[in-house]
């Protein structure tokens, strides 16, 4: 067995740049524990360690500040990301806690990303709310289980975000929160002198947004409006019942100069309009997908579309859904749990591929959630593969994944990609590297793609 001490010896041997890389896939704990076996791994290793940080309990993050404050210079200089959940209800060990992480804020000078998982919770506390407010490094804020406090928190920001999320909104309120959030008028009595929204929002590229209103009544020129630089947009609708007969508005569609990405539902993106270079319907219900997305998808007109797969679908959604889409090169279809239930795959086999035959689609990924492992058997996947490559003229490259998405969306399985070749009823497929195959999605997710919507092999692989 190889001793420690040779073990340390040969880590610091390594050249600077590959031991930072090599200490950057340590998870947090287990860096500070490296950080202590040499003073050459010291900076690095601690470097790590403390950039990114998980509160999950009052007494760790009592722990977690009595350490950092401790050594405020050598310490809190490295901090960058920090996740905190300390209960769903305001209560003394919480308040314990507060004065401590407020200390730790201030005293952060270079804290990126902020993530309250219970934002509401947390924000009732004043000084922790100002501490939040004051920071000014900050370029992604994310608070789960928002209302009133927390939007207010986000409009009187001092930093210059690039990404928010407000997800889970509550339901106290909600009108005076939606309201809050989105444009408000300036004689409102939420809306404070130091409001920063119309300045600061600007900054803000990346958005993820849920809400709780009437879907006839989403306010999608105010979402634009009040976030007029996305690129990136994920949005939800929880759809409320109101009691009153109220009449439905004419639909007036909104929509920015261009988003490089969309996600959301027909229902809560049926208001934007395009262009969107990829898009992600997240609808499993297949008489709204049937009713809406079609109407959807021609109006996003994207270059990438990524759907979830109806239990029951026909042939006639998938048309509706996709032929009036003219730019739809790029095709992404998920599967929920074939591995649990295989006769979704056989609907997908039986229905999609002859669907899509007219389309000019040029590459098509198949998400094959197989939570059994080892149940979609590669002689399957492979001959989907040719069974899409038949059907579809214009194919050129085909994606199955079959495994699972991790809780950080890291996907675990199998990827195999899969090259069309031959033409007519002689076409086949030929297995192709993942690195090949990344390149390809790449390139077909890129500027590039988008203003040519060639896949010319001469753009992709450039002579060297």
């Amino acid at each position: 067995m190889t001793s420690p001490t040779r073990s340390t010896g040969e880590l610091l041997s390594l050249n600077k740049d590959v031991l930072e890389e090599l200490v950057s896939f340590l998870a947090s704990p287990d860096a500070l524990r490296l950080s202590m076996t040499a003073r050459g791994l010291r900076s690095i290793a601690k470097r790590r360690s403390l950039a990114d940080i998980r509160l999950r309990s009052t007494e760790r993050a009592t722990l977690f500040c009595r350490y950092m404050l401790a050594d405020i210079p050598d310490r809190l200089r490295w901090l960058r990301r920090l996740e905190i959940h300390l209960g769903t209800f305001y209560e003394e060990r919480i308040s314990l806690a507060i004065p401590g992480l407020v200390r730790v804020l201030a005293h952060a000078p270079s804290l990126k990303s902020l993530t309250f998982d219970d934002a509401e919770v947390m924000l009732e506390s004043g000084i922790l709310a100002a501490a939040v407010r004051m920071l000014t490094t900050l370029e992604e804020l994310n608070l789960r289980k928002y209302g009133l406090l927390a939007v207010s928190t986000v409009r009187r920001l001092c930093s210059d975000l690039r990404k928010l999320s407000l997800t889970g909104m509550l339901p106290t309120r909600r009108h005076v929160v939606l309201t809050t959030l989105l444009c408000p008028p300036k004689h409102s009595e939420h809306i404070t002198d130091d409001d920063q929204a119309a300045v600061r929002w600007k900054s803000i590229r990346e958005l993820e947004l849920e809400v709780a209103c009437p879907t006839h009544s989403i306010p999608h020129q105010a979402i634009v409006d009040s976030f007029p630089n996305l690129i990136h947009f994920q949005f939800n609708v929880t759809d409320v019942q109101t009691n009153a007969d109220i009449p439905e508005p004419a639909l007036t569609r909104a929509g920015w100069p261009h988003l490089d990405w969309m996600g959301g539902t027909p229902l809560s993106l049926g208001g934007f309009k395009g262009p969107v270079k990829c898009l992600r319907l997240t609808e499993e219900r297949p008489g709204i997908l049937h009713e809406h997305g079609g109407a959807v998808v021609k109006d996003l007109d994207p270059v990438m579309l990524c759907v979830a797969m109806p239990p029951e679908p026909d042939s006639q959604v998938w048309k509706q859904l996709v032929e009036r889409s003219h730019r739809l090169r790029y095709l992404r279809i998920e599967l929920s749990n074939s591995g649990e239930h295989a006769a979704e795959l056989d609907e997908m086999r039986a229905y999609v591929p002859a669907a899509l035959g007219d389309l000019d689609i040029v590459c098509i990924g198949v998400d094959i959630t197989d939570l059994q492992g080892g149940v979609v058997f590669s002689p399957l996947v492979e001959s989907l593969a040719l069974q899409l490559a038949q059907c579809i003229d214009t194919l050129r490259y085909v994606c199955i994944r079959a495994g699972a998405a991790s809780a950080d969306y890291e996907w675990h399985g199998k990827i195999t990609w899969w090259r069309v070749i031959g033409s007519n009823e002689g076409r086949q497929v030929k297995n192709v590297t993942t690195g090949l195959g990344t390149y390809v999605d790449n390139y077909l997710t890129s500027v590039d793609f988008e203003q040519t919507l060639s896949l010319d092999d001469a753009l992709l692989f450039p002579a060297s």
